[in-house]
């Protein structure tokens, strides 16, 4: 049964990839926004920051180009609360703005990525649920789109919330023992922070269905089966000091080349053919000539890898 459910998922995610990290316009007060276009309204700032607890720190490397999320709140298993989600909108923000930036590594304190909402934010803000829903699909949609290479390091649990945002990393890292679920059907709702739209292009309609619909939590083999995540570290203990190894193998070139080749990727999923590949030239053309290229070509390290 396991080898059949590896390569139904598998083959899935290979059809859907091209399609990774698209997300339509959502609605907000009626209104239609993409994320681009997406000014957080200050009435839903004060209104989320009166919920605090815990915070998502950004690091950034300048020297690596790599930069770091950190989700915490471990007292609650990283929990969102109201204050964490602004924390995430502004620092995925900042870093639109990071020129330098390569990579990014999303991580949970203590050895645990996230248990979702923050039940005190979810019982008190019953009647926000659209205002939150917007804020964190354009916060996550922006964090797809970002030109840096993503990668989510799954420790612990990652459930309702906190498995939707893995699916708006590039990449999915698990330590051995960590679990992962999509549990909001036991909760009376379905995803609304556009995991489910994330998780039908990245392992397809039966799977995410099955996971949707049973809420059932799933250790790392079977979310490597179903194509949900990409690998699985085999040391637990050193499951950050891994990860960020296996993101540095993917940032190893210069800022232009790395964040280029995501948003040439990223431009595939999201736009039709003859668009992306009008984006695709563009992004060429700027690099072919260029000193990065010509002292390639000096060296002749083509075949030097």
């Amino acid at each position: 049964m396991l080898k059949s459910v590896f390569f139904h998922g598998k083959a899935a995610r290979i059809h859907h990839l091209w399609n990774y990290g698209a997300i339509k316009p959502v609605i907000y007060n009626g209104c239609h926004h993409s994320a681009d276009s997406y000014s957080l309204p200050e009435n839903v700032r004060l209104k989320f920051s009166k919920f605090s607890g815990g915070s998502v720190d950004l690091t950034k490397d300048e020297q690596s180009g790599i930069a770091q999320i950190t989700l915490n709140q471990p007292q609650y298993k990283n929990a969102f609360s109201g204050k964490m989600m602004l924390d995430l909108f502004d620092a995925i923000n900042e870093l639109e703005n990071w020129k330098s930036g390569k990579g990014l590594l999303m991580a949970g304190a203590a050895n645990t990525f996230c248990s979702g909402g923050d039940l005190k934010v979810v019982t008190s803000l019953t009647d926000s649920g659209e205002e939150m829903s917007s804020m964190m699909q354009n916060a996550l949609t922006k964090l797809s789109r970002l030109p840096l290479i993503s990668v989510a390091l799954i420790e612990g649990v990652a459930l309702g919330g906190g498995a939707e945002l893995t699916t708006a990393c590039d990449f999915r890292i698990m330590a051995p023992k960590a679990k992962i679920g999509f549990v909001q059907v036991h909760m009376g709702v379905i995803s609304g922070w556009g995991g489910g739209t994330r998780l039908v292009k990245l392992i397809g309609h039966t799977s995410a269905l099955d996971l949707f619909s049973t809420g059932k939590i799933i250790n790392s083999s079977t979310a490597l089966a179903f194509g949900l995540v990409d690998h699985v570290v085999e040391d637990g203990e050193n499951a950050m000091e891994a990860a960020k190894e296996w993101l540095s193998k993917r940032c190893r070139g210069h800022s232009s080349v790395t964040r280029s080749i995501k948003s040439m990727v990223s431009h595939a999923g999201t736009e039709d053919v003859q668009s992306s590949l009008n984006h695709e030239r563009k992004l060429f053309s700027k690099l072919w000539g260029g000193p990065l290229f010509l002292e390639a070509l000096r060296k002749n390290i083509k075949h030097k890898s």
